[in-house]
């Protein structure tokens, strides 16, 4: 799911921003959901946090985007 393909999401300066919020606002239910189902409980809401932030961080060192979902 490259930033082009994020529906919403824009090319460009802002490309990073605009990727991580529509993945976070697409997929952060469902990874809190994981991280309590894998034993992380009252810290799921933190452990999934953590990731979006890393990710965020890291966005420029992703060699294919469509590899987001699976790096969180």
């Amino acid at each position: 799911m490259s930033a082009g393909a994020l529906p919403g999401v824009a090319a460009g300066a802002d490309a990073r921003e605009g990727a991580v919020t529509r993945l976070f606002d697409l997929y952060h239910h469902q990874l809190v959901r994981l991280a309590t189902l894998l034993g992380a409980g009252a810290d799921a809401e933190d452990v999934v946090a953590e990731a979006f932030c890393d990710l965020h961080r890291r966005w420029n060192r992703l060699r294919d985007p469509d590899k987001a979902v699976p790096y969180l």
